[in-house]
């Protein structure tokens, strides 16, 4: 919130030495796909907010937000496993019988707002959105629809002040697999076949005009 203060500090002296302090990661992370009958859609939107006059400081500062359907069940030690994976695999199938519509959508921004302030050796903040999509029936009869659509949007903005001693990174990331494919058998000797992907895809690494950056070693922007 406003105002709020996480430190990892190491003072010398009574003045804080970033490069003896500890770490710290700010993570939201989605990384699981779930699977519904008949039309799969996935959705996913994560995201980090460090508020106005809020202070950040330590030795190497990271954060990410990561959106990410590729995996069908998220590895968080309780729900995961093969069995598990089989199961999925199973709900896929049904999915897939007699065409196949599969719809992903990624959000994942860091914001980091004006009068915030992070003091670090290395500081990284990392963006991104990572999208699999498959429509591809498993039987295919006479007329076969398949529909594919991936929409993403993978965001850094910047505005606060930042010191470093060593680098700073400011990325973001937007990859999609599409795998969409329609080949009906003829019934009759008649078959159609339509195969339809639409990707829609932003990536924005914004570094605000009132934003003040103080980088002791290289500094990175993509």
């Amino acid at each position: 919130g406003n105002g709020a203060k996480l430190l990892a500090e190491t003072k010398v002296g009574g003045v804080t030495d970033v490069d003896s302090s500890g770490d710290i990661t700010i993570n939201a992370l989605d990384e699981s796909a779930l699977l519904t009958p008949l039309v799969d859609v996935d959705v996913s939107d994560v995201d980090v907010t460090i508020s106005e006059n809020a202070q950040i400081s330590g030795h190497d500062i990271t954060i990410l937000a990561n959106a990410d359907n590729r995996r069908l069940y998220a590895e968080d030690g309780t729900v995961t496993g093969s069995a598990l994976n089989a199961i999925g695999g199973i709900f896929e199938t049904l999915t897939q019988l007699g065409g196949s519509v599969a719809v992903v959508k990624g959000d994942a921004s860091i914001d980091i707002a004006s009068g915030s302030v992070i003091s670090a050796h290395d500081f990284k903040a990392y963006s991104s959105v990572y999208a699999d999509v498959r429509a591809i029936p498993l039987i295919a009869i006479a007329v076969t629809p398949s529909v594919g659509v991936a929409v993403t949007n993978a965001e850094v903005n910047f505005a606060g002040t930042m010191t470093t001693t060593g680098n700073a990174e400011f990325k973001t990331l937007t990859d999609h697999t599409m795998n969409v494919v329609a080949d009906p058998s003829p019934l009759k000797g008649l078959a159609a076949a339509v195969a339809v992907s639409v990707i829609v895809s932003d990536a924005n690494t914004v570094i605000a005009d009132n934003a003040v950056l103080n980088v002791g070693g290289d500094l990175y922007v993509t």
